[in-house]
């Protein structure tokens, strides 16, 4: 029973602490396309080396979990074990997406910019803050490839110390995914900071088209 609920406490702490997050400002147009296949690749390539690292110590996760007597307490301990990885992967997968979408309303956000600059008008501020939010996501995309790539295995100790072990894992996932969260909040801030400064910049025309705030 306690591994059960152990279980659900993964499930409700990361979810529950993770899930809220700021809405960030929508520009409409013309879609803008985004060449990400060089990242891709890189990416291709770390998470395979990390495939491997995982199967290594999934192998040595079950020669430790063979050594567990009650085979309902294995049986609890392998879900736990997969359900973090699954976790992981579902939230930097989600990170991932968020960023990429923010990339994408920024790129509108400068085709804005170029506009209101023919038109006369200075758009210095709307530039200081597009390289601001363009060192935002990319520090944001560093944490979450890294987070993408861990290992989450519960380092099993003893059979006595099992709810220990499995809460250290849960833990350490909650505080790095905590962290990658974090990170694209301030990415997404970053973006909403240069879609306000283009908006400031726009009032002068008050056009009234192209870009709202709403999510």
């Amino acid at each position: 029973m306690e591994l059960v609920a152990s279980v659900c406490i993964i499930i409700l702490t990361v979810v529950n602490t993770l899930l809220p997050m700021a809405a960030s400002p929508r520009v409409l147009g013309t879609k803008v396309a985004t060449d990400t296949s060089v990242r891709a690749d890189a990416l291709s390539e770390a998470r395979e080396a990390a495939r491997e690292e995982r199967q290594n110590a999934r192998a040595e996760f079950r020669e430790r979990l063979a050594e567990v007597r009650n085979a309902q307490k294995r049986e609890r301990l392998e879900h736990v074990s997969q359900m973090l990885d699954q976790i992981n992967e579902k939230w930097a997968a989600h990170f991932d997406n968020v960023l990429l979408r923010l990339s994408e309303i920024l790129a509108k956000i400068g085709t804005r910019a170029d506009k209101l600059e023919e038109d006369g008008q200075d758009v210095a501020s709307v530039r200081d803050a597009i390289a601001d939010a363009e060192a935002a996501i990319d520090a944001a995309q560093v944490v979450v490839d890294t987070q993408a790539e861990n290992i989450y295995v519960i380092d099993i100790t003893d059979e006595e110390s099992l709810k220990d072990d499995v809460k250290s894992a849960r833990d350490e996932l909650h505080t790095d995914l905590t962290v990658a969260r974090d990170e694209v909040k301030t990415a997404r801030q970053a973006v909403h900071d240069a879609f306000q400064a283009l908006k400031d910049v726009r009032s002068v025309q008050d056009t009234g088209e192209g870009v709202t705030d709403e999510e």
